[in-house]
């Protein structure tokens, strides 16, 4: 059972812990790899010159905002506020601008920002990931974010006093960076059908490059983008919402930290055990489970944005990154704590990774199960995956 927490650092905490995965959840901040130094801050590259969506991602306040149209952008709701502005460049293809916004729409942790009458529309944007049918467990995934830097190496007395166990979050830089993962499989999160991914420790059994990253506090906000061989393009999957925490003692407090073996931590009074490592996973909102909503945003009539402008106009003005905690329904991946074998690497070509020639029927989701809840705390998130070839 593992305790999640939202990544925003607006306000208070969101914890909610679950009770079968064994950990917390909270926010996410910025991307912890296992590459020293810890964070990767330069755009990544991969061969043909393809960007894997870093280029799509604006600046919202200490945040992160995406443009998914041409008057619309993309964050968490839960680090958004009634009006924001998002500075961008339009994928590097313009001087950097600042877009004066009001918030038109959510659904769950998903905000919908509209470009005020005023200003000019974005000339690039991030293409989104259309249908749940398309999604294959295993692949590949960027993950991206603002927010702590890797802290010290965090470690406890399982098996013996000392052994590594991840790195505690470090200082707050709000600095961007990314990571790799791969999609593990579905969760519902405080109503949210999240992307999940989980931070395991690349070996020379697995494959997994050093790029593996999670989620700490001050990613939420910012996205997941995988490559999607319906359209043959890099796409938007996931928006960070959360990311599972455990407890150094039994019900301590929660300890902050990117974890790739929670045996021998705390879920609550439970002891975490168990005969194979144990990754914390991190969350970020499915935008393919939500598509009819961000859909109308995208190429939009007329009338759409008159409809929107009007009830953004309507909108009470609220707190920016305010939440409220309370107990809420939790879903945690069946797979929690094991790690489902990294495709060829062989597959990341100028088109970016995905499997080539491999033409099998694929799942469109991972089994979940129902895990019991308690309380929730605010804080913000992030997400990393897919191994980069970075230039």
């Amino acid at each position: 059972m593992f305790a999640r927490e939202k990544i925003g650092r607006s306000a208070g905490r969101l914890l909610l812990v679950v009770a079968a995965c064994l950990a917390v959840s909270g926010e996410a901040r910025a991307v912890i790899v296992f590459e020293d130094p810890g964070r990767l801050t330069t755009m990544p590259v991969l061969p043909g010159g393809v960007k894997p969506g870093w280029q799509y991602l604006g600046k919202y306040g200490s945040y992160t905002g995406i443009p998914i149209g041409p008057r619309a952008w993309i964050t968490a709701t839960h680090v958004s506020g009634s009006t924001g502005t998002l500075t961008y460049d339009n994928a590097g293809t313009t001087a950097t601008g600042t877009y004066a916004s009001t918030r038109a729409a959510t659904s769950g942790d998903l905000a919908m920002m509209v470009l005020d009458v005023s200003q000019p529309s974005f000339t690039s944007w991030a293409p989104v990931w259309s249908s749940t049918a398309t999604l294959v467990p295993d692949q590949g995934v960027y993950l991206y974010g603002r927010g702590t830097s890797r802290g010290a190496v965090a470690t406890n007395s399982d098996p013996v006093p000392g052994t590594p166990k991840g790195w505690e979050w470090g200082t707050y830089d709000f600095v961007q960076s990314y990571g790799t993962n791969q999609f593990a499989g579905l969760a519902t999160v405080d109503g949210n059908v999240c992307i999940v991914t989980t931070f395991n420790e690349p070996t020379g059994g697995n494959g997994l490059p050093l790029t593996e990253g999670m989620l700490s506090s001050g990613d939420s906000g910012s996205g997941v983008f995988s490559y999607d061989l319906a359209t043959s393009q890099w796409a938007l999957l996931g928006i960070n919402y959360s990311v599972d925490l455990i407890r150094q003692l039994p019900n301590g407090p929660l300890y902050e930290a990117a974890i790739y073996d929670s045996r021998g931590y705390y879920d609550g009074a439970t002891l975490i055990t168990g005969t194979a490592p144990k990754p914390l996973p991190s969350y970020s909102t499915s935008i393919p489970h939500n598509y009819d909503f961000i859909a109308p945003y995208i190429v939009p009539e007329p009338a759409t944005w008159l409809l929107a402008a009007l009830a953004a106009m309507l909108l009470p003005a609220c707190a920016r990154g305010t939440a409220t905690s309370g107990s809420v329904a939790i879903r945690a991946m069946s797979v929690a704590g094991k790690r489902i074998p990294q495709r060829p690497s062989s597959v990341a070509t100028a088109q970016g990774p995905g499997p080539t020639g491999d033409t099998s029927p694929k799942p469109a989701v991972v089994s979940v199960e129902k895990l019991s809840h308690r309380k929730s705390t605010q804080r913000s998130c992030r997400w990393a995956s897919t191994p980069p070839a970075r230039a």
